[in-house]
């Protein structure tokens, strides 16, 4: 009896020591793929990590839970072209009852053109130079490291993150959020309904949001942003190109690090603008228009001239400064207050 106990207990170790080590797939496939320069990945709920090789060499591990009469990963190199893919059988087709998993790890060199469509699956990229990628979810998330060349994703409720990249990049989500941290060159990000937000971004800037609000510490370069029906929020920017920032129902917010060298547009439809110099000197012709009234317009100096006008059956007032010279800055509330801090 105590030999069939202590055969047990040993066996229960090593199941134990079996299942910590990340094991239990029920099927793995790990192959190797030289001369690849375009990669073609589509999976239907399997999640792809993709980093970068010590070689030039394209390495595929595809790990499943499916059973093997279920699941099928599909891969086939043409040439420079290495495409994989994920299919199912009928019968899993028609009977979904049976819960599986799928992921596909992926080492790749650098200067690699890469696309990738999933219905529910998650993607990883990271480490690579100089690549062309195109991505697409319809419910997975996107994630993406210390990257350089030409971005293209797209979601439909999933979240894009990205971190430490440059080149030209472009994101668009339906209802996800999108997190931006570290980037530069041309930048173009919009989601429907989600959020975003973003820390040291440099360059030819693009933000919008429909019904979800921009946060952005650390903008500096061109840039333009605009809500429907959220908030603008910007702190530590650097306005060395002609910019803007706007909100149709919801407040605009913007800090600045230094005093701005081009144009600058503030517009808010019904709510509040406010512009901080942060200490830095106010310079350039200012102009502050509000509906009359109330002290609808806030400044920390004088204004040289004020004039009123009839707009759509609404008064208004428009102020202007002149102070030295310097860029055109422009504020302007259909409902809310004008706040300029010093």
């Amino acid at each position: 009896m105590k030999c069939r106990v202590s055969i047990f207990a040993k066996s229960c170790i090593v199941l134990l020591v079996f299942l910590a080590s990340g094991a239990g797939w029920a099927s793995e496939i790990n192959r190797t793929f030289e001369n690849v320069k375009v990669l073609h990945i589509k999976t239907v709920s399997g999640d792809c990590i993709i980093k970068k090789g010590t070689n030039n060499k394209v390495t595929v591990q595809v790990s499943s839970t499916y059973d093997e009469d279920e699941f099928e990963a599909e891969i086939t190199q043409r040439g420079s072209t290495l495409k994989l893919r994920e299919r199912f059988t009928k019968n899993r087709k028609r009977s979904w009852s049976s819960r599986g998993k799928s992921k596909w790890i992926l080492t790749v060199p650098d200067n690699m053109e890469i696309s990738f469509s999933t219905a529910s699956g998650d993607f990883e990229l990271s480490d690579l130079k100089d690549i062309e990628l195109d991505a697409g979810t319809a419910s997975g998330s996107v994630t993406v490291n210390n990257l350089t060349g030409q971005i293209d994703i797209g979601t439909a409720s999933g979240d894009v993150r990205a971190a430490e990249f440059s080149g030209k990049i472009k994101i668009g989500t339906a209802s996800g959020d999108i997190r931006f941290r570290e980037g530069a060159g041309t930048i173009r990000a919009g989601t429907a309904s989600g959020d975003f937000s973003g820390k040291n971004l440099k360059g030819n800037l693009r933000f919008s949001a429909a019904s979800g609000s921009v946060d952005v510490r650390g903008a500096e370069g061109k840039v333009k942003i605009s809500t429907a029906s959220g908030d603008v929020s910007v702190s530590d920017a650097v306005i060395s190109e002609r910019s803007s920032f706007s909100a149709a129902s919801g407040n605009v917010s913007v800090g600045m690090i230094t005093t701005p060298k081009e144009d600058l547009t503030l517009t808010a439809a019904s709510g509040d603008v406010e512009l901080a110099f942060n200490g830095n000197q106010i310079t350039g012709t200012i102009e502050a228009t509000a509906r009359a009234g109330r002290n609808r317009i806030q400044a920390p100096f004088s204004f040289d001239e004020n004039e009123k006008y009839f707009e759509h059956g609404r008064e208004y007032v428009k102020k202007i400064a002149k102070k030295g010279n310097g860029p055109l800055i422009e504020l302007h509330s259909a409902s809310g207050e004008v706040v300029i801090e010093k």
